[in-house]
């Protein structure tokens, strides 16, 4: 039905889905009076499951009341598209915890982003298993090892599974609020990754800005926006 920034499209109809640290999905479950069922994870094949387990069970009511049909066209928010002349940015991610060969520092900036602007970012991880989450931006995955992503992965997001040896190119939606001197984040969502500091900032910027912007920070002691 929705996934970690919005509703999809139209009803996407699964018995599991994959969720990796920091990503959601919202979904309608159909029981009947007084059913009950259990909500488990299940260890995958990837390098981040570690065990099968339960956590949540669910009883209904003797007393459930009909809901309304699910709508077709979910949303009609349009999708998000880079233009033909949209700048690319390449981000490698490595067994060492490094976006690019760095290390998270506070008071480096990264990326200098334009408002109100579309870009392709494309990123390889060339280590474990990883993902990748961009603070106060909205993105769509446009290929994963150049195939279309699958359908219940084509919503808004703001965080990507990317598993060892893949690539994945998303068009990333920035605002327009600027603020050079208040970076925001992007990074792995894995706890473990992003505190050996697999992090890294990008500050937004009018138009016409981008070679004014500053590209480190005296003395930020703390630069993150949530």
């Amino acid at each position: 039905m929705a996934n970690v920034a919005g509703l999809l499209e139209s009803p996407v109809e699964l018995n599991q889905i994959m969720l990796s640290p920091g990503e959601r999905a919202e979904i309608v479950v159909h029981f009947e009076p007084g059913e009950e069922t259990i909500l488990r994870s299940f260890k995958g094949e990837n390098g981040i499951d570690q065990n099968d387990f339960e956590f949540l069970k669910i009883i209904a009511s003797e007393n459930l009341k009909e809901t309304k049909e699910i709508p077709q066209e979910l949303s009609t928010e349009p999708r998000i598209e880079a233009p033909t002349n949209a700048k690319v940015q390449t981000f490698n991610l490595t067994t060492d915890s490094k976006i690019n060969g760095k290390e998270m520092d506070m008071n480096r900036i990264d990326e200098v982003v334009t408002a109100n602007t579309t870009e392709i970012w494309e990123i390889t991880n060339l280590g474990w298993d990883h993902n990748f989450h961009i603070h106060d931006a909205a993105f769509r995955i446009l290929d994963i090892n150049g195939d279309t992503p699958p359908i219940h992965e084509r919503g808004r997001k703001d965080t990507v599974f990317i598993p060892s040896g893949s690539t994945v190119r998303i068009a990333v939606q920035f605002g327009e609020y600027t603020d050079p001197s208040f970076p925001l984040m992007y990074h792995c969502h894995i706890l473990l990754h992003e505190d050996k500091g697999m992090m890294g900032q990008f500050i937004i910027v009018e138009p016409g800005k981008e070679d004014e912007a500053p590209r480190y920070l005296q003395n930020k002691e703390h630069s993150e926006h949530h």
